[in-house]
């Protein structure tokens, strides 16, 4: 007895094996489109909190009187000892801040201010405050700025 194989229903090993090639394409093209989403998450989360702490570094200086900006000058937050002022109040400004950024971020983000009198006008004072971080082994960077 012959059994004709064009009147059979089903698949062949050959049918299923390109299926389950073309499966597993699909499937790697979505999972790199997940981790590169997912990359981007996380960096965009960083910024915005690295932006965050720049910014309540400045709602922290709006209480400083003008003639006083220049203590902050060149503040490292990696480096309280050489770069903080000595005056207690503002020494405890720039800590509280330092202590947001490792916590934030992570241990390794740091701080840095800079202050420029007479920037970009005379009698006016423009203050950069700077918040790097590292992630996957990049150095990154949020600044903004204000001018008094």
């Amino acid at each position: 007895m012959t059994v004709n194989m064009r009147n059979q229903k089903g698949l062949t090993l050959l049918e299923v094996l390109v299926a389950l090639s073309i499966l597993a394409l699909i499937m790697m093209g979505l999972m790199f489109v997940v981790g590169s989403s997912s990359k981007a998450i996380t960096m965009s989360k960083d910024r915005d909190r690295a932006t965050t702490l720049a910014s309540t570094f400045l709602e922290l200086l709006g209480t400083t009187a003008y003639d006083d900006l220049v203590e902050f000058n060149n503040v490292i937050t990696s480096d309280p000892v050489g770069t903080f002022p000595t005056n207690p109040q503002f020494f405890d400004i720039c800590e509280r801040w330092r202590n947001e950024i490792e916590t934030i971020l992570s241990q390794d983000a740091f701080g840095t201010v800079l202050v420029e009198t007479n920037t970009p006008v005379s009698g006016r004072t423009r203050v950069t405050v700077f918040v790097f971080w590292e992630r996957g082994g990049i150095q990154h960077s949020a600044n903004l700025v204000e001018v008094r």
